[in-house]
């Protein structure tokens, strides 16, 4: 294996010293350059999978230019609608099934054009029943055609 040196100040390094392996492990630049630099990258040790993917889409040349700035705002600007898409579609996912248990929506389809076939009303805060004394009513879906019963 040959001696690995960083390709900005030709510093030897060794197992202890502080690097980064960038371009897919191809360069390698110690930590006192890319301080140097104006790199701080301390904030992303806590996020592995990003921090690697960063550094791999990174070259000698792009630390010097100035370029991988824009690289790194914008691979953590990616990744921040990454989070909150994955929220969002997580907290319908969950509204949905709250709502399926209650009969409020479709399981099968998961329509929220749903109705009721007998006396009951739904409205923003689940389903009531009106004047039944039965111990469960049905009720369909208007997109699918699915059809099911809730028990009280």
């Amino acid at each position: 294996m040959g001696k690995k040196e960083c390709g900005i100040c030709n510093k030897k390094i060794g197992a202890l010293t502080a690097h980064y392996n960038l371009n897919n492990n191809n360069e390698i630049v110690c930590a006192d350059c890319m301080k140097l630099l104006g790199y701080d990258l301390r904030g992303l040790a806590t996020k592995p999978l990003l921090f690697s993917k960063i550094l791999n889409s990174l070259s000698i040349e792009q630390l010097k230019s100035g370029e991988a700035n824009q690289i790194i705002e914008d691979s953590l600007s990616e990744a921040k609608i990454e989070k909150n898409v994955k929220k969002d579609i997580n907290q319908l996912k969950k509204q949905d099934k709250k709502l399926a248990k209650e009969g409020a929506i479709c399981s099968k389809c998961h329509s929220h054009n749903v109705i009721s076939l007998g006396a009951i009303q739904k409205g923003n805060f689940g389903i009531i029943r009106v004047g039944s004394n039965t111990k469960g009513f049905k009720m369909m879906c208007n997109d699918c055609g699915h059809k099911w019963e809730i028990k009280n």
